[in-house]
C-alpha cells in the first residue's frame, strides 16, 4: 500500500492522548495531521480530502462527540473517507448508531500500535487505492491536455494576423471544449467550470458578439495564463479542490469588452480641434450673412424702382 502522498487525520481534545496517537501513527510509516478541535479538522478535511486516507476520532470530547463529527462531515459530502472512533467502551445501541452513520469501527482505548496498524491497513487500503487511481487519471489528463495549451498559444498569434478568423476560432473553441469535458470526466470539476467560462467567451467571438481586437486578444492571453497556472497547481496537488478561479472570470464579460472597444476614439491635435471649432462657427454664421446680403440686394432693387418711377 502506497501511503507516500496521503494523510491520516487524528482528532482528540486530550492533548496527551493526541500526541501519543500521533507518534504511534508516524512509527507505522504514515503521515498524520492532528487536531484538538473538530471545526479546525473539518476545515482542513474539506480543502484536502483528495489526500486523506482515514480519520481517527475520540468519541467523547468537550464540545462535540465523534458521532456529531461524522454527521458534519456527511453534510459536507465527505462520507467516503473511512472514519474510526476511539472509545473506552461502547454498547449495542452505540454500535447500531455507528452503522447507520457509516462509521467503520470502534477501537478500544488505549489502542496499541499493533491494533492501530491493523485498522489502518484494513480501512485505509481501499481508500488509498482509489486515490491512486484518481491521481493516475489526473496525470493522464495533464499529459494529454498540456500540448493543447501550446496549440492555443499559436492560435492567439494567428488571430492577431489572420484576415479570416473563423477557422482559428473554431479550432480554439474545440480545444477548450475538449479540455473542459475531459477535466470533468476525471473529477476536475473546478477546472472544468473555469474552462467553460473561457469557452463561452470564444463562442461570443465566433458569433461576432465581441470583436476580435486588442482588448479581446488580451483576454485570450490572460485566460491561457490562467489555464497554465491551474494545470501546474493540479499537477502539484493531484486535485483541483483548491483552485481559486471565481475571481478570474470577470474579464469574460462581453459587455465590458464591447464598452472598452466603443470608448476607443481617434484623438485630435490642437490645430485640428481649433479648425473644427472654426468650421461650425462659419457654418452657423453663413445663414446670417446670406440673409444680410439678400437684404442689401432688396434695398438696391427698391431704390432703382423709385428712380425709374420718377423718371417715367
Amino acid at each position: 500500500m502506497s501511503n507516500k502522498n496521503y494523510e491520516i487525520i487524528c482528532v482528540d481534545d486530550d492533548l496527551d492522548v493526541l500526541g501519543t496517537t500521533e507518534d504511534c501513527i508516524k512509527t507505522l510509516g504514515h503521515h498524520v495531521k492532528s487536531f484538538s478541535k473538530v471545526d479546525d479538522a473539518i476545515s482542513y478535511i474539506e480543502e484536502n480530502s483528495f489526500k486523506i486516507a482515514m480519520i481517527l476520532s475520540d468519541l467523547r470530547m468537550d464540545h462535540v462527540n465523534g458521532f456529531e463529527f461524522k454527521k458534519k462531515l456527511d453534510e459536507r459530502f465527505l462520507s467516503d473517507i473511512p472514519f474510526v472512533i476511539f472509545t473506552g467502551y461502547w454498547t449495542e445501541e452505540m454500535s447500531q448508531e455507528a452503522m447507520g452513520l457509516g462509521i467503520s469501527a470502534f477501537l478500544e482505548k488505549p489502542v496499541t500500535k499493533e491494533v492501530l496498524g491493523e485498522q489502518i491497513e484494513k480501512y485505509a487500503h481501499d481508500r488509498i487505492e482509489l486515490l491512486n487511481e484518481e491521481r493516475e487519471m489526473v496525470e493522464g489528463f495533464l499529459e494529454e491536455s498540456s500540448p493543447m495549451l501550446d496549440e492555443i498559444e499559436g492560435l492567439i498569434l494567428e488571430l492577431e494576423e489572420a484576415d479570416d478568423k473563423n477557422h482559428p476560432l473554431a479550432v480554439y473553441f474545440r480545444l477548450l471544449h475538449t479540455i473542459k469535458g475531459t477535466a470533468s470526466c476525471v473529477g476536475l470539476t473546478q477546472l472544468g467550470e473555469y474552462t467553460h467560462k473561457y469557452e463561452d467567451f470564444i463562442g461570443e467571438l465566433r458569433t461576432d458578439k465581441i470583436p476580435v481586437n486588442t482588448e479581446s486578444i488580451n483576454v485570450l492571453l490572460s485566460g491561457l495564463d490562467d489555464l497554465k497556472q491551474f494545470f501546474t497547481e493540479v499537477n502539484e496537488q493531484g486535485s483541483d479542490k483548491n483552485l481559486k478561479w471565481e475571481d478570474r472570470v470577470a474579464k469574460y464579460d462581453s459587455t465590458a469588452i464591447a464598452g472598452a472597444s466603443a470608448s476607443v476614439a481617434p484623438t485630435q491635435s490642437d490645430d485640428e480641434l481649433q479648425l473644427n471649432q472654426e468650421v461650425p462657427k462659419a457654418q452657423a454664421a453663413a445663414p446670417a450673412e446670406t440673409a444680410k446680403s439678400a437684404n442689401k440686394e432688396e434695398d438696391k432693387m427698391t431704390v432703382s424702382m423709385n428712380i425709374l418711377n420718377e423718371f417715367m
